[in-house]
């Protein structure tokens, strides 16, 4: 029950300070905490603790629960925010390419910094519908309902890293020819980093799905611009199953996880800019860190292992997929079959709607 209050007193400590609150909500919360004062009578969780009060800790949570309720839909600034002792979404790639990286870092999120890179990409791809929607979603990354930004702030203390996509509509107005261009940087060992070439999407039925805009492409894709959390690692998450046995997976992850923060396979769009926008980053990174890394490999290389898109159909028995061509140096777009294989996997990520 304590820590319960403990963690309640952490939260309105940083609320407080941040919450965006009109006049009048600032009386009925200044009220609220009000109440709380009289509930614990000068007393400190300290004091709680050693009297072992479970009346008192019982009043004093109930009031703190109210608290944290009538504030978590509130926004807050979200200008720049640390993550401390998150765990590094780069640190693999750094091993890999022949440099040290901490476990864990304090994670620096500015979103309007993020909002720029990302926009910079789309634009360096040719997708500018994409860059624009990114810069209009700037004037709502300023601030933030407390429920989506400690969503945000969970998903990457467990190694994620954020991503700002379009919404559906811009999504499903994105042509085979522009998905094609959503396409890595890389670097082979002791080379220069190169831009992969367009990416390999020749397979009837998933150049039918984009053409003819298919809805299954952009599934539970929210309507407008959103923060995608997904962690940059090599290999693709729930390996070893069949495609139903990994969309009943995704079904059981979200058993206890509340609407807002659903667990997702990535579909087509996220996967291709999530490579274009991983490579980046990881490149941003050893700049910044002044480390020269020997290799820097997008994601499911070499066919090691590969992502299934398992919101689209499967056609003739086999299911879309997405994977690295290393020999022929650009992502490849294809099929593979629905059965349990250890390299045929899905990646799961979080979306927060802006």
């Amino acid at each position: 029950m304590t820590e319960q209050i403990k963690t309640g007193e952490q939260n309105l400590e940083t609320m407080e300070v941040k919450a965006n609150l009109s006049n009048v909500e600032r009386e009925y919360f200044d009220k609220l905490k009000a109440e709380l004062k009289q509930i614990l009578g000068g007393k400190t969780l300290e004091d709680i603790e050693k009297t072992q009060d479970l009346v008192l800790a019982r009043k004093a949570s109930k009031k703190m629960a109210e608290i944290l309720e009538f504030l978590k839909t509130k926004e807050v600034e979200t200008e720049r925010l640390i993550i401390k002792d998150a765990k590094n979404p780069f640190a693999e790639a750094f091993f890999d390419g022949g440099a040290d990286a901490p476990e864990t870092i304090d994670y620096e999120l500015n979103f309007e910094e993020l909002a720029d890179m990302n926009a910079a990409v789309y634009e360096d791809r040719g997708l500018d519908l994409w860059a624009e929607e990114v810069k209009k979603a700037k004037e709502n990354l300023g601030k933030m309902s407390l429920e989506k930004l400690e969503i945000v702030k969970r998903e990457i203390k467990e190694g994620a890293i954020p991503s700002i996509m379009p919404g559906k509509r811009v999504m499903m107005e994105t042509t085979l020819k522009q998905i094609k261009m959503l396409r890595p940087k890389f670097k082979s060992f002791n080379k220069e980093e190169e831009l992969a070439d367009e990416s390999y999407l020749e397979w009837e039925h998933f150049k039918q799905l984009i053409n003819t805009r298919n809805e299954l492409l952009v599934s539970d894709v929210p309507e407008g611009s959103y923060i995608l959390l997904t962690r940059p690692t090599q290999e693709s998450e729930l390996r070893g199953k069949t495609v139903n046995e990994q969309i009943e997976a995704i079904a059981a992850l979200n058993a206890n996880r509340t609407a807002e923060n659903k667990i997702y396979a990535m579909n087509l769009h996220e996967y291709a800019a999530e490579q274009a926008m991983r490579s980046q980053m990881i490149m941003d990174q050893s700049e910044m860190a002044g480390e020269e890394l020997s290799q820097v490999r997008p994601m499911d290389y070499g066919g090691a292992t590969w992502t299934r898109f398992v919101s689209l159909p499967a056609s003739s028995g086999v299911v879309p997929n997405g994977f690295w061509d290393r020999s022929a140096g650009q992502l490849h777009f294809g099929y593979g079959g629905v059965s349990a294989y250890g390299s045929a996997g899905v990646r799961l990520s979080v979306r927060v709607e802006i």
